[in-house]
């Protein structure tokens, strides 16, 4: 599983108290301006742009590529302190729409709107505080997604599939480990609660992501692992400059990419 694009953040308020004149006085926060994702092998790069208002509301990112062509957009828009829903263009062109909706600040069901009409419906349900079981109410009688967390971090995911119809059935596992520094988007209203599932989110900056596939077709089994690890440069606030990735796919291919980051402070 390869994600070239990194569009993510998460939330984080702080306030500071002016013992002066008693006024509460909101701090900036460091939040990301740019980034930019190179291939070590290639001569791929993308650029993407954050574009804030209310001190931490993200408003959209714009990705463009190596001719500054503008590729992808996402834009978001806000309920109080929640994101409601993303707009996601390609090359100018609406795609989808993803509306999330909340129970006490907690997504309980995200809907997508494809530009064709059709839809898909993703109902969560925490069976713990670190345990979410996601089900996507088009394919929930063979696909099967759990989620788990522990410290602000998605540190395992599962996933099975079982179609009986062509006796295909299989699982994947993700393991996640990461080191102690503030995540990229950490400080970005309400990324958190959204993107729950992705890295790029989580508390702290990712370090290993290991998996291991199994599949079962007609009554043949195989079973592969991955392998993606990812080294940093910091600034002298502890947030990173630079990250390395180095990944290896289910089929012994080796890839690397570097992201550089550029913040408001």
């Amino acid at each position: 599983m390869k994600k070239l694009l990194m569009y993510s953040l998460f939330i984080c308020f702080l306030f500071n108290c002016s013992s002066r004149d008693e006024e509460i006085v909101e701090e900036a926060h460091i939040l990301p301006l740019k980034t930019t994702l190179r291939s070590t092998t290639t001569d791929y790069v993308l650029s993407s742009f954050f574009t804030y208002k209310n001190n931490n509301e993200i408003i959209n990112i714009t990705t463009l590529d190596n001719n500054n062509v503008t590729i992808h957009k996402e834009v978001f828009t806000y309920d109080k302190d929640n994101i409601s829903k993303i707009e996601f263009y390609e090359y100018n062109n609406l795609v989808k729409t993803s509306e999330f909706f909340y129970d006490n600040s907690v997504v309980i069901k995200n809907i997508i709107t494809y530009n064709d009409g059709h839809k898909n419906h993703f109902l969560y349900n925490w069976l713990s505080n670190n345990h979410l079981v996601l089900k996507k109410k088009e394919t929930e009688s063979y696909e099967d997604f759990n989620y788990y967390f522990s410290n602000g971090n998605l540190t395992k995911y599962i996933y099975k599939y079982n179609s009986n119809m062509y006796n295909n059935f299989g699982e994947t596992t993700y393991n996640y480990e990461y080191n102690k520094s503030p995540n990229v988007y950490s400080n970005i209203k309400g990324y958190d609660k959204i993107f729950i599932f992705e890295t790029f989110s989580s508390k702290d900056n990712i370090k290993t992501i290991a998996g291991l596939i199994s599949q079962t077709t007609n009554g043949n089994t195989s079973n592969k692992t991955s392998q993606d690890d990812y080294s940093y440069e910091y600034y002298s606030s502890g947030y990173p400059k630079k990250q390395t990735e180095i990944s290896t796919n289910q089929e012994g291919e080796i890839t690397s990419y570097v992201r550089e980051y550029q913040y408001n402070k």
